[in-house]
């Protein structure tokens, strides 16, 4: 936030340059959908990565170096 350019790198005008604060952008999809329903969603998919990651390192070898 306290990064300031004094010069407009279009125009070359000096000192013209205003910060202004950034806008979001709501996904218009989900809108239409409960929090709560778009939490469980997300729980869901986190669930299965995670059983996905299991089961890859369930099938790998690691030896010990002891």
């Amino acid at each position: 936030m306290n990064d300031k350019r004094e010069k407009c790198e279009d125009c070359g005008k000096q000192n013209s340059l205003q910060k202004l604060p950034t806008q979001f952008v709501l996904d218009i999809r989900e809108a239409d959908k409960k929090v709560g329903d778009i939490v469980k969603r997300s729980i869901e998919e986190f669930k299965s990565d995670l059983e996905n990651q299991k089961e890859k390192l369930s099938n790998e070898l690691y030896s010990s170096n002891e």
